[in-house]
């Protein structure tokens, strides 16, 4: 019996060796592992950890207070509280349940409960987090002064995960500063490679710049540094958003290898679950996508997203009325998207079309995009193609789908074909143009619309001409601006940009005569006034603070308007006046722009309050690596230390 016994046992631990069992781990073990694995962001493995811990040892207050993160992470903060409760009564930490607490509250978003909570000099969360999680609020809460003043102070090697430069961009990107945003995610992620919520917020902003290259790979870094950082629908958002954009320029392959990301973070996901009905219906099999979507939809009812998605798929399975009832009420539904209302009426004007007719297929292309299915769009847009092999219009068409979804090289190829077979298509040539923008061929671009511009002048083209050759440094930016309105005087819109492309070029004599002829016959314009009361300080012309004056009566919330009388009143030698100004534009928004923000430091130290002036310079010198006044602002920083 006991050699029966020894190899029972024996077997027994071959076959915990085999299958990893530990089930002699103490509860404190697999408490510690399941921090390691919530630090990793491994939330699932880390939650099963301390489900077992907690079954040996219900009351242990550090498993508990394990719990409440994991369960924040995972989206449920109602588990979050349940766990808290119980690590309370077991003694655990003041200060941790009270942080964690108010991360519940922040989930909730109970924002104002957040803020009392975080109350400078209240007893209960230590810093950083108190500063964090009021900042988060504040953000929220759009107050985004206050969020900025916030951040500023606790940047540095304060805000290890970028979590203050993040607030920080989002209230400049919201104050009108998108470039400044840009700028300092850049700035954060190249310094912290590894804050995952500075990479997720710079990969949105540059989605929405159309920037989808860039968009590509700053939220696949997100998605590879989210452990322990980004939330489970934060990583699921990230990975749904780079999904979009593999799907739109036809990467099916990327778009897979996402979805099984997706899928390893929650197996059983409604965006998983739409992500892989989005690659059979890009796969061709449409009537498999409908069936797909409508399952997903009997488990989702109100996940319009889907519905939306179906009204794609049941377009391309040819259920036309189908399609127009799913999208004609979701059009109902949400009145405020007006895409949905033009997907509606094509999709009405469709029923009379033949359907394997080009004009079926380009307009089933453009509700398909307006449904915000851009991959099938391009599917629709090829068989146009196929079927009118001459006709310019579906390539057109092609290659701006290509361009809008970042596929530069395609859109330039399919522009170059059409100019073999019609080397003066204007179409093709101002495709020609923006897609040798875009992919940084300036002089091509400019050749382009040059060709156009002999051809048959026009406003777009001389805008268009005159933002490549200032972009790609060409020289004699105002020419065609110059050429339209000597043709068009009366044109006081292009007269403005021809006034201000001047300005930029330093011709400032020839920038003022063009602002005053506008002025002349428009005087209420304000940014013609703002920007003619520059050029007039600049030539030290009188009439400088005046005009100045004029612009700020017109627009007194303006914060660059604000930001120009207020300097020029300081630099008259009226310092308090203009400290009033500029402190009025400060608050509307201004001290998200960097020039606002020097004009405003120097003006404290010209009134005596060097105490205030020199930390905002520094914090001004720190964040922003390039603003036309940053040469003065660090001699002035110099002169006050």
């Amino acid at each position: 019996m006991a050699r029966a016994s020894l190899m029972i046992v024996t077997s027994l631990l071959a076959l915990c060796l085999l299958t990893s069992c530990d089930v002699f781990t103490s509860p404190g073990d697999r408490v510690a592992r399941a921090e390691q694995l919530i630090a990793s962001g491994a939330y699932g493995e880390a939650l099963v950890e301390l489900n077992v811990a907690l079954e040996k040892s219900p009351n242990d207050a550090r498993a508990q207070l394990a719990l409440a993160r994991v369960s924040l992470q995972l989206g449920s903060p109602d588990a979050a509280t349940r766990a808290l409760d119980v690590a309370e009564k077991a003694g655990a930490d003041a200060a941790q349940v009270a942080e964690l607490r108010t991360r519940v509250l922040l989930q909730q978003n109970k924002h104002e409960a957040v803020l009392a909570a975080t109350e400078p000099g209240k007893a209960g969360i230590g810093s950083p987090a108190r500063e964090e999680l009021r900042l988060r609020a504040l953000t929220a809460l759009h107050r985004y002064p206050e969020a900025i003043e916030l951040a500023r102070s606790i940047q540095g090697s304060a805000d290890p995960a970028g979590v203050a430069a993040v607030s920080l961009a989002e209230g400049y990107a919201r104050l009108g500063n998108a470039g400044g945003a840009r700028t300092l995610l850049e700035a954060t992620v190249k310094q912290r490679p590894g804050a995952a919520e500075a990479w997720l917020a710079l990969g949105r902003l540059q989605q929405i710049d159309g920037k989808l290259p860039e968009a590509e790979a700053s939220l696949a870094k997100a998605l590879a540094v989210a452990g322990g950082q980004l939330t489970l629908m934060q990583q699921l958002n990230a990975a749904a958003a780079l999904a979009d954009i593999q799907l739109a320029r036809g990467d099916l392959a990327a778009a897979r290898a996402t979805h099984l990301q997706m899928v390893k973070l929650a197996p059983d996901g409604a965006l998983a679950s739409l992500l892989a009905a989005r690659l059979v219906l890009a796969e061709g099999k449409a009537t498999e996508a409908v069936a797909a979507f409508q399952e997903l939809i009997a488990k989702h009812a109100d996940f319009d997203e889907v519905r939306v998605a179906l009204a794609s798929a049941q377009l391309a399975s040819g259920t036309l009325e189908q399609s127009l009832q799913q999208t004609a009420t979701l059009a109902q539904k949400n009145p405020s998207a007006g895409t949905l209302k033009v997907a509606s009426e094509v999709l009405r004007r469709m029923a009379t079309l033949k359907a394997d007719g080009v004009d079926y297929q380009l307009s089933a292309a453009s509700v398909h995009l307006a449904l915000g299915q851009p991959y099938m769009a391009r599917l629709a847009l090829r068989k146009a193609a196929e079927l009118a092999p001459d006709a310019p219009q579906p390539r057109a068409a092609l290659s701006q789908l290509e361009l809008r979804t970042g596929n530069t090289a395609e859109a330039l190829k399919i522009a170059k074909t059409m100019l073999e077979k019609q080397p003066k298509d204007a179409s093709a040539l101002a495709l020609l143009a923006e897609s040798s923008r875009v992919a940084g061929q300036y002089a091509e671009s400019a050749r382009a619309l040059e060709q156009l511009w002999g051809q048959g002048p026009s406003a777009a083209t001389a805008l268009a001409l005159a933002r490549v050759r200032d972009e790609g440094k060409l020289g004699n930016a105002p020419a065609a601006l110059e050429a339209w309105v000597a043709k068009h005087p009366d044109d006081l819109k292009m007269r403005g940009a021809y006034a201000d492309a001047l300005r930029q070029a330093g011709q400032n004599a020839a920038a003022i005569a063009e602002f005053e002829k506008l002025l002349a016959t428009a005087p209420t314009v304000v940014p013609a006034l703002n920007n003619l009361a520059w050029l007039y300080y600049l030539e030290k012309d009188p009439r400088a603070v005046p005009t100045a004056k004029r612009a700020w009566q017109l627009a007194p919330h303006v914060p660059s308007v604000g930001d120009t009388y207020g300097w020029l009143l300081v630099e008259s030698g009226a310092v308090q006046e203009g400290l009033n100004v500029l402190e009025g534009a400060w608050n509307d928004g201004g001290l998200s722009d960097p020039e606002l923000r020097y004009h405003y430091a120097a003006t404290l130290a010209r009134a005596g309050r060097a105490e205030r002036a020199a930390p905002r310079l520094a914090q001004l010198l720190a964040e922003v690596p390039e603003f036309p006044s940053r040469d003065a602002a660090q001699a002035l920083a110099a002169s006050l230390k």
